[in-house]
């Protein structure tokens, strides 16, 4: 399948080279192998959108370590939901 998809070459001059036939249902297992290898999409964790915009004050000044800001969301860890860990500032 390799040869098939990297180097352009036909089931048929394969099977000429190496001797060994294709089968029936060739291009369909080569279709299953790749689904197997797309990445699937990321899993939203966490539901945010119902949140305003925060501001990243690292970028504005990244020497600033004293900041004031408002608690706008806590969220317990996906993992564990005992553990709320995730805070959103404004």
């Amino acid at each position: 399948m390799v040869a098939i998809e990297s180097w352009g070459m036909s089931p048929d001059t394969i099977t000429e080279i190496t001797g060994i036939s294709q089968p029936d249902n060739l291009y369909y297992e080569m279709d299953l192998k790749k689904q197997k290898l797309v990445k699937q999409p990321e899993a939203i964790l966490y539901q945010t959108a119902h949140l305003k915009e925060t501001k990243n004050l690292y970028f504005d000044n990244h020497k600033e370590y004293k900041f004031n800001g408002k608690i706008i969301g806590i969220f317990a860890d996906f993992k564990d939901t005992n553990n709320r860990n995730i805070v959103i500032l404004d």
